[in-house]
């Protein structure tokens, strides 16, 4: 294999910059995401829809010292505050395949003595002044799941701001109210009215309220401060409370909050795409080109370095030095039996064998067979001693055969 890389050092370097500027940016989409872009509106979800809407008033409530916590899950076993249902698109929410209707939330509640306040949707002026029938059907099916009985009625619709005075039991002071085309409800306690109907009513125990107009929790209302300053007066006053809870799971925005439901999803989903491209690119700095065949290394030869290979491969493998007697004895029968040009043999046997013949012809008495055997049983009973003294012999061995001065084994 060639040792020409598929990426050089700064095309890897660009790459890996690359990568790493498109995780950060996948991941600051994910967190900032939202404060960028505007979101997207859901069906009456004015919170979702921009500036104009529930977002408005949570803040202003915040403003205003009221502590408020938006619900995104429909688990509401936990929320002991009073509960603010704005503007629910249906009466009843589905999740995991499990539905929970309007009428048993409040009920739920009211037996756990925890206030609920449901802020009904607006209707809207169809053609020659009537009512969308959808949002009449709709209303009404909001009603029908109150535990009391509460009717909804409607101003004339004109385009004009109407300025009421709207009263509250034990208050001498009215409240200004601005509403186009008022919504109010018949029934119930009221808590604010006026000749013609009232806009907020509570149930017998006072757990339950009912809001007619979402208007009044809308911005182009709260900014005129009457408003704002009735909500604040109703938390703190009416319902004694410095913390509400502002549910948005009627609107139809249910938050899982699950991984699967985060990486599965535009922009998370980027996520893994990117990890995927940091993986492929890791995976390719490590191959290499097919090329032609690196050049075999340089024979090692007899002396230091053979023993220095020898020596270090035997410390790579924890051998003893019995080991490394045999395997040098090993080494040096191969070496003698090639360089004496022998004929060919497939094992050290052989060439020991083939060996002792040449020794014989050149009346040398050593025998390379017998130092084989010596440093076979010496390798089982691993006598440190023993076995340099053979690895001596073996050196001695290939310098007589081969006429040089004697070696260092």
């Amino acid at each position: 294999m060639s040792e020409r890389a598929l990426f050089g050092d700064r095309v890897r370097l660009v790459v890996i910059a690359v990568a790493v500027m498109s995780l950060v940016a996948t991941v600051g989409a994910l967190v900032f995401g939202r404060r960028l872009t505007t979101p997207e509106a859901q069906p009456r979800d004015s919170y979702g829809g921009g500036a104009l809407g529930h977002r408005a008033f949570v803040e202003t409530m915040r403003a205003l010292g009221v502590r408020v916590q938006r619900w995104t899950r429909p688990e509401w076993d936990s929320v002991s505050a009073p509960l603010w249902i704005i503007e629910p698109n249906q009466p009843w929410v589905m999740w995991q395949s499990s539905t929970t209707t309007l009428g048993e939330l409040v009920r739920a509640r009211a037996d756990a003595e925890r206030v609920t306040v449901i802020v009904l949707p607006k209707w809207r002026p169809g053609v020659l002044g009537m009512v969308e029938d959808e949002d009449a059907i709709a209303i009404a099916a909001i009603l029908t799941e109150l535990p009391f009985a509460v009717s909804l009625s409607r101003g004339p619709i004109e385009d004009d701001w109407q300025t009421i005075e709207a009263r509250e039991p034990g208050r001498e002071a009215t409240r200004r109210l601005e509403l186009r085309w008022p919504q109010r409800v018949q029934g119930g306690v009221p808590v604010l009215s006026d000749d013609e109907g009232s806009f907020v009513v509570h149930d017998d125990k006072a757990l339950i309220y009912v809001v007619s107009d979402p208007d009044l929790l809308h911005s182009f209302n709260l900014q005129r401060g009457a408003h704002a300053a009735f909500w604040r007066d109703f938390a703190r006053d009416t319902l004694h409370a410095e913390d509400i809870v502002v549910d948005e799971v009627f609107h139809g925005a249910v938050r899982t909050r699950s991984l699967p439901e985060l990486f599965g999803r535009w922009p998370g989903v980027l996520v893994l795409v990117h990890g995927a491209i940091v993986a492929l690119v890791v995976l390719l700095m490590g191959r290499r080109r097919f090329g032609p065949p690196d050049p075999i290394p340089e024979a090692l030869g007899r002396g230091p370095r053979e023993v220095i290979e020898v020596a270090a491969s035997v410390l790579a493998n924890g051998s003893r030095e019995t080991t490394l007697a045999l395997r040098y004895v090993e080494d040096v029968i191969g070496d003698l039996h090639r360089r004496l040009g022998l004929s060919e043999a497939a094992t050290v046997d052989a060439r020991a064998a083939l060996i002792d013949q040449a020794a014989e012809r050149r009346r040398v008495g050593a025998s390379a067979t017998k130092l084989l055997a010596e440093a076979r049983a010496v390798e089982k009973t691993r006598r440190r001693r023993e076995a340099l003294v053979i690895a001596r012999r073996a050196a001695e061995l290939r310098a007589a055969l081969m006429g040089k001065k004697e070696e260092r084994a």
